[in-house]
């Protein structure tokens, strides 16, 4: 406040929100090129949010990545960043695209913030409820999905605070596995805070015939996050309906 600023400028950015839609093949140098600069004058950010098709184009986050990383504290992923069952340059994305080329991109993105944002403390991501379709596993006659393994990053070791939102981005596309995230991070992790949000598990049945879902998530949780002092959860709406007779 005692600074006598006469025009402002991207050092002065704080709060960064980017969101990036489907990029025609002249404009992308040219966005390439607007990344480029806002990565190396945002010296000062300290809170990133990406929506849109952002996933499609990790390489344009890399330069700011490695610019502004040094002082980025929380990065924040919109529920509308993960493919969905539209055609991207026509290619169906839960099919082929996305077994492949879509999640190497996803990949490179996560592993070029992880990398370059040392002090990063606080990551919220969205619902990937729309990558359901990989890594299946058939267990006790039922198609499963270990999201589990489909990131292998083991990464944001310095992370504090993770939230995730389940909530769907597209109505009537089934629900996202609680632990597609764990990929992401370090089991040496020191996250401290953890909030999963719109869960929708099925609490009756079990799971591989030994324990029920419930005990079954709440023992990965803590075998994840073994510094854990504050856990939130939340379910969706009509949750208690369904599962009226369960605890």
């Amino acid at each position: 406040p005692k600074s006598d600023i006469d025009l402002f400028k991207l050092e002065h950015i704080d709060k960064l929100e980017i969101h990036m839609r489907s990029q025609r093949s002249n404009d992308i140098e040219r966005n390439l090129e607007i990344l480029e600069m806002i990565g190396k004058a945002a010296i000062n950010l300290r809170s990133l949010i990406i929506g849109g098709k952002s996933f499609y184009y990790p390489e344009f986050f890399e330069t700011g990545f490695k610019n502004f990383g040094t002082s980025l504290k929380v990065f924040t992923l919109k529920n509308d960043c993960f493919a969905d069952s539209q055609h991207h340059q026509g290619i169906p994305l839960l099919h082929s695209y996305v077994h492949g080329a879509y999640v190497n991109s996803v990949n490179t993105f996560f592993k070029s913030l992880n990398e370059n944002c040392p002090n990063l403390s606080s990551l919220n991501l969205g619902s990937a409820h729309q990558l359901r379709c990989l890594n299946t596993c058939l267990i006790n006659s039922y198609l499963t999905y270990d999201h589990s393994k489909l990131f292998s990053m083991a990464g944001f070791k310095i992370v504090k605070e993770l939230d995730v939102d389940f909530t769907f981005f597209h109505v009537g596309k089934g629900f996202a596995h609680f632990n597609w995230f764990f990929g992401l991070i370090n089991d040496c992790n020191n996250i401290e805070k953890i909030s999963l949000n719109g869960l929708m598990f099925p609490f009756t049945g079990t799971f591989a015939g030994t324990s029920s879902y419930f005990d079954y998530f709440m023992a990965s949780i803590k075998e994840k996050f073994k510094n854990l002092k504050k856990c939130q959860i939340s379910f969706q709406e009509g949750f208690d309906q369904q599962y009226e007779k369960t605890y």
